[in-house]
């Protein structure tokens, strides 16, 4: 199932296998439009699994263990950040820390500018109590 986001007004953002692809839309006739590819961003081993739009760039994870940022304006990969031991189906950003999740049960801070390459969150377990209410414990293992 693709992932897709909209991005300015007449863009659309949509993942299709290991391919991120914008469409922009564009008027054929006064009644009709279409949605044309303006850009592909291709270099994931697997299937793109989530992605964002941020301050100018997209951030991409994926099943091959990777979270890659791209340029909005060349398409071109700016950043690629491993770490993961097996697929990556979240993530999040504020400002440059980039925030991920992974099926390897931990989450990995990525801070690309600052002293450290990424702090790891592992996730011990969740708790169902008899309310059905779930959490989950985590520990921060030193960066």
């Amino acid at each position: 199932m693709p992932w897709i986001q909209l991005g300015r007004p007449q863009q659309l953002f949509v993942a299709q296998a290991a391919d991120v692809i914008l469409y922009q839309k564009s008027k054929r006739t006064k009644s009709q439009s279409s949605w044309q590819p303006l850009m592909t961003f291709s270099d994931h081993q697997g299937d793109v699994s989530n992605f964002l739009i941020t301050e100018g760039q997209l951030v991409t994870c994926g099943m091959d263990k990777s979270i890659r940022t791209w340029s909005l304006k060349t398409g071109l990969c700016d950043d690629l950040y491993l770490g993961h031991s097996s697929d990556v189906h979240s993530v999040d950003c504020f400002g440059e820390v980039i925030v991920t999740g992974s099926r390897d049960k931990t989450v990995k801070v990525q801070c690309p500018n600052l002293c450290f390459d990424y702090c790891e969150v592992l996730l011990l377990r969740t708790v169902l109590e008899p309310s059905a209410v779930s959490y989950t414990c985590i520990y921060f293992k030193a960066c």
